[in-house]
């Protein structure tokens, strides 16, 4: 047993030296936000970005306190060209224009209104909304025999509620989850709480991978090996290679004590990467198409509330910047008011979800694997044509090598009796005069090649 001063003195040690450790993290965790600030393709009016203002301003006033200014008249060309380069390292790069015109009471009410109104770039702008918005909420409303009076009864919903309403004493995702999804029918398509660590970032690394609490997506056989390998980081979460793959349907929940803002904050992340391998997998062997349609579904649960939101991507109006994604709210129930209310949530949560099915599996997948083996056959049938039908070269510059290497393929010249002249003719020629004439005029710069 040590010494109890040696004990005490590792103590003491160990205090000391907690507060430089939290110093450097806080640090590391400054310098990882402005990177996340400064990569962003458009900052929006939101708290967090007036807060990040404000800690950019405040940092601006102290270096500028340590800044000595210099009166550039009376320095040399050097000193004035090190006094330009100081000032650049110290300018501060600042949010869109709008605001730094803004006084203290207006940048109060734009913050008030930031909280009712998601507002991109500028105030009198709304949130673009997808093309199909009318078509998927149409789709949500439509009734389900499942959840009908006689199937789903009052004892059933007394149940969720009670479930609910313990929520806080265990995970919400055990007791809420498989009374909102019913029978999901395969179970290989479901997958949750754990990391998508293969995906590819959606800015510069600085985001953690997200880590949904419960989604759903397609088996991996069911979209084609080539194409899978071609669009691995966009399309498959894990890199274990039987789970889920292309989740386009998403839901975050919370118990009474977790934060709403949290988790919709977490399903507009899911719903992103969601969208984008939507868009990966439609523009697979084509061209990018942005046709401001939503093939993403995400959902929040929190406190008996549930909210169906879709997430379309669409094309930045700078052609350097990466693409836009909007998240759109679709509705909203009270699960836990009457079961009547909880019929209808559950049915749009449902209906969502076997919608987003069928974009993932019978438009989608179906359209990359058609378009793949359109290509393949393509591919195949052109070789087999180059290989088997030698094509003879009619131009004036045909090389001696080509000929050669055209005749190595026929059989010895058949022997022509006395008195009974004909042309003769190789295996080659007799197989040219049979495939057709517009076979035997086509002319190529490859020809067959010798056997080494």
């Amino acid at each position: 047993m040590p010494p109890l001063g040696a004990s005490n003195l590792r103590k003491r040690q160990q205090q000391a030296e907690h507060p430089s450790e939290r110093h450097s993290k806080r640090q590391q965790l400054d310098h990882s936000t402005s990177a996340y600030w400064d990569n962003l393709s458009k900052i929006y009016l939101t708290k967090n970005a007036i807060r990040e203002h404000d800690r950019r301003n405040s940092a601006f006033k102290q270096l500028q306190k340590l800044h000595k200014p210099v009166n550039r008249r009376h320095c040399r060309p050097n000193t004035r060209q090190f006094q330009a380069e100081q000032d650049a390292r110290l300018e501060l790069v600042r949010l869109p224009g709008f605001l730094c015109d803004c006084s203290p009471t207006q940048l109060k009410e734009i913050t008030r209104l930031s909280r009712l109104v998601f507002i991109p770039r500028s105030i009198n702008t709304l949130t673009p909304k997808p093309d199909n918005l009318a078509e998927i909420q149409e789709r949500l409303a439509q009734p389900r025999a499942s959840l009908s009076p006689s199937k789903f009864s009052e004892k059933c919903f007394e149940d969720f509620r009670e479930a609910d309403a313990h929520a806080s004493k265990e995970p919400v995702t055990t007791s809420v989850n498989p009374v909102l999804d019913g029978d999901i029918g395969d179970h290989k398509c479901v997958g949750g709480e754990y990391s998508f660590g293969n995906l590819a970032p959606l800015t510069d690394g600085t985001l953690s991978s997200a880590k949904p609490d419960h989604f759903f997506g397609a088996r991996p056989e069911q979209l084609n090996h080539s194409i899978r390998e071609a669009l691995s980081d966009q399309i498959i979460p894990s890199t274990q290679d039987d789970l889920p793959m292309m989740p386009n349907f998403f839901l975050e929940v919370k118990g009474p004590d977790g934060s709403l803002a949290v988790t919709t904050r977490q399903a507009c992340y899911n719903g992103a990467l969601g969208a984008r391998g939507m868009h990966t997998l439609q523009s697979y062997q084509q061209e990018p198409t942005y046709n401001n349609n939503g093939y993403t579904l995400t959902s929040t649960y929190h406190g008996g509330t549930l909210k169906l939101y879709t997430t379309h991507v669409s094309k930045s109006d700078n052609p350097d910047s990466r693409p836009e994604y909007f998240m759109t709210q679709l509705r909203s129930f009270a699960l836990t008011d009457t079961s009547e209310a909880f019929r209808q949530g559950a049915s749009a949560y449902r209906n969502g979800r076997d919608w987003a099915k069928e974009i993932r599996d019978d438009e989608l997948i179906r359209a990359a694997n058609k378009r793949h083996s359109e290509a393949h056959s393509s591919i195949s049938q052109r070789r087999t044509t180059s290989d088997s039908t030698p094509i003879l070269d009619d131009s004036d510059g045909s090389t001696n090598e080509y000929q050669d290497a055209q005749w190595s393929f026929a059989a010895p010249v058949e022997e022509v009796p006395p008195g009974n002249p004909k042309t003769p003719k190789s295996r080659a020629s007799e197989s040219l005069d049979t495939a057709g004439d517009e076979a035997s005029q086509t002319t190529s710069d490859k020809g067959p090649r010798l056997p080494s």
